[in-house]
């Protein structure tokens, strides 16, 4: 529980920071994710433990990540 809340925290804080980048200036910033980001979120999701009630939207997410990799 502890990973899962400090993960929350450090992924919360790189949209935060990437929204604020994204409206100084569009041009700069990729808007879908590479090859490389997927692969390090599906490695941290990995190594987490989470909630039995968040298993469903997790397993949700990890497929639609998992499809965009393979493309």
């Amino acid at each position: 529980m502890v990973i899962y809340g400090y993960m929350h925290k450090i992924i919360s804080k790189v949209m935060s920071l990437l929204n604020q980048v994204k409206k100084q200036n569009q041009d700069i910033v990729p808007t879908s994710l590479t090859k490389s980001d997927i692969e390090f979120l599906l490695n941290l999701i990995k190594e987490c433990q989470f909630k039995g009630e968040q298993l469903e939207q997790l397993y949700t997410i990890v497929y639609k990540l998992q499809q965009q990799y393979i493309k």
